[in-house]
């Protein structure tokens, strides 16, 4: 029996996570890529049914978002919307997978025979939204007990990443043709099924409980003094959870409030 090949990307990601290097951290883009791309495809080599569960349980509990009270707020902002928009592209990634697409991250690596395989698994195994809702649940799993502040965001960019597939669903429903990844590509309506969205907006909502309940000053009290302005990722965030709650929530000012 063959073994599989070590994918030198994937455990560089891995041991940039546990041991994360000054350089590394000055380099966020290329971080966010590379979180994006594993938690949708896996390990090169590695069986197709490979979970990302294991890789988002790492990226949750990873030493670049141990914030402590030295932690500057621009940094402290910076890192968790990298995570935020790595969550949010891995939902693209994902789909690209799914409909056996050309590698977003090298499409002039991809040959016909991938998109071939992509069609034969459409045809002969579970249907499209199962897949992407096993995949949504396992990286679900992998968020289990994180840092709160760290698991909301991760979450946060995962519903993002799901209205996306929404929006683009009812676009085409209406007979409209919008690009929601930026590719300019017209793709195949692929979108998790409703009880999976429902799970995602419930570990939301958890997830915000804990961040309001770890730090209590309220958000509106920072910006009505002035003190910053919102970070894009928060201001992102908290204009789309009005979908998950009935109500606009505003994410608390955690990186003003970190206990001592």
């Amino acid at each position: 029996m063959a073994v599989p090949q070590t994918d030198r990307g994937y455990t560089s990601l891995l041991h940039h996570l546990h041991r994360p290097s000054p350089a590394i951290l000055t380099q966020l883009d290329g971080f966010q890529t590379s979180i994006a791309y594993y938690l949708a495809y896996g390990q090169k080599g590695q069986p197709n049914g490979q979970t990302p569960t294991p890789l988002a349980a790492a990226i949750v509990g990873s030493s670049v978002f141990g914030f402590t009270d030295q932690t500057d707020v621009e940094t402290i902002d910076g890192r968790l919307e990298m995570l935020l928009k790595a969550f949010r592209r891995a939902v693209h990634y994902k789909v690209h997978a799914l409909l056996g697409k050309p590698d977003p991250t090298n499409p002039s690596a991809s040959s016909s025979s991938s998109s071939s395989q992509g069609l034969l698994s459409a045809v002969f195994s579970l249907p499209m939204e199962s897949k992407l809702s096993t995949w949504t649940r396992e990286v679900l799993n992998g968020l289990q007990g994180g840092p709160s502040v760290v698991r909301f965001t991760c979450l946060g960019g995962l519903l993002l990443g799901l209205e996306d597939l929404d929006r683009r669903k009812a676009a085409r429903k209406a007979g409209h043709v919008i690009d929601t990844d930026g590719t300019g590509e017209v793709d195949e309506v692929v979108a998790v099924r409703r009880r999976t969205r429902g799970k995602v907006e419930e570990e939301v909502i958890v997830a915000l409980a804990e961040v309001m309940e770890t730090y209590p000053l309220p958000l509106g009290d920072h910006f009505m003094n002035g003190d910053r302005q919102r970070s894009d990722w928060e201001s992102e965030f908290t204009h789309n959870t009005s979908g998950t709650t009935g109500t606009s929530e505003s994410l608390p000012a955690f990186t003003h409030t970190r206990h001592t």
